[in-house]
């Protein structure tokens, strides 16, 4: 077999990667790996189709202030070493 240099290359291209004209389903496809791949066979993986915390409940709880008074009584105050007139 006498082949000329160009269809020798065109033979060895076509060995070395075969292309393939097979019909892939969007199913089929691969295109993340799976969460065991990820993290390995060992850890256990929970994927939740639904939410834990109601839609009532914020993520981020708001920051409460607390409201107080101090009302003065003269008893029950701690003695002070200074004078208490304000000047």
């Amino acid at each position: 077999m006498n082949f000329p240099l160009k269809d020798f290359y065109n033979i060895v291209v076509l060995l070395t990667f075969p292309s393939s004209t097979a019909v892939v389903l969007h199913e089929d496809k691969k295109y993340y790996p799976s969460a065991s791949e990820v993290y390995g066979p060992e850890v256990e993986t929970l994927v939740e189709e639904e939410d834990a915390q109601p839609l009532t409940e914020p993520i981020v709880q708001p920051v409460k202030k607390s409201k107080f008074q101090h009302v003065e009584q003269g008893e029950e105050l701690p003695e002070a070493s200074f004078d208490g007139y304000y000047r």
